[in-house]
């Protein structure tokens, strides 16, 4: 695990952060809101630690469940190029 962490451990609260963008927009059912992300980014390690195809990403939301992600390699077509 290089990232373990909890709303708890944010600066703002998720209340604060849905009563400041509620001011300013409407917030819809299935509106996602992203906040950053936890101590630990891979990045900023010695040496740096980035994600490869064949890691596996898993969210965890308390009283919800779990939500995995492969990752997996870029496929470049020569369209793109």
């Amino acid at each position: 695990v290089l990232q373990k962490s909890n709303t708890r451990d944010m600066i703002f609260s998720v209340r604060q952060i849905i009563s400041f963008l509620s001011q300013g927009m409407t917030l819809q059912p299935g509106t996602v809101i992203l906040t950053g992300t936890p101590e630990g980014v891979g990045m900023a390690r010695t040496p740096p630690i980035f994600l490869r195809p064949g890691d596996n990403v898993t969210c965890h939301v308390e009283g919800i469940g779990d939500l995995t992600n492969p990752v997996i390699a870029e496929v470049v077509t020569s369209a793109a190029l």
